[in-house]
């Protein structure tokens, strides 16, 4: 690649190229490119910007190759997913009406607390959006889901708002499923 002879320059490009969220690297290529070369070349080049906003969710859509399974059982039925998400909402509905504690019995067993006492409360929670991530077998299934999620104390390791949150649903057989909750899957 070519070097610019006006180092401030080609500085000041490139920072402008790493603020420009753009589509493909093709663009971001374009951009940097147009401020090497000939004084002329710089100042008549147009590169590629985009004005349009910037998605700020980090929910994307389900598509059949976004979730994976580590065997290679049947996908989990919309019902299965969907049961998961309810569970969700109960747990929330729950650690708002009665507490943290009492809310733990939809967890899994680790991720249980025993007293309120320094525990974030929320107020309200919300379950925004959802989608499957993957699937470890027909009784494991693991969600992407966004929440809104307000506290009526310290939020400790949660976010007042938004939340993005990797649920694990452990199946129980016909008492549904208990949940597991992480940051990364």
């Amino acid at each position: 690649m070519p070097r610019c002879r006006e180092p401030a320059r080609h500085g000041k490009i490139v920072a402008m190229a790493v603020g420009v969220r753009v589509a493909t690297g093709v663009a971001v290529a374009a951009v940097l490119l147009s401020g090497c070369g000939s004084r002329a070349a710089r100042e008549t080049s147009s590169a590629p910007t985009s004005s349009a906003p910037h998605p700020t969710s980090s929910v994307l859509p389900v598509t059949p190759s976004s979730a994976t399974g580590t065997d290679q059982g049947p996908r989990p039925s919309r019902a299965e997913v969907a049961e998961v998400a309810t569970t969700l909402r109960r747990y929330l509905h729950a650690w708002s009406a009665e507490g943290p504690s009492a809310a733990s019995r939809f967890l899994v067993p680790s991720q249980r607390t025993r007293t309120d006492r320094g525990v974030p409360r929320i107020s309200a929670g919300t379950v925004t959006s959802y989608r499957l991530d993957h699937w470890d077998g027909p009784r494991t299934l693991t969600l992407l889901v966004s929440m809104d999620l307000v506290f009526a104390n310290d939020p400790a390791g949660w976010n007042r708002g938004a939340n993005d949150r990797f649920v694990t649903g452990h199946s129980t057989g016909d008492r549904g499923y208990l949940l597991e909750l992480a940051t990364s899957p």
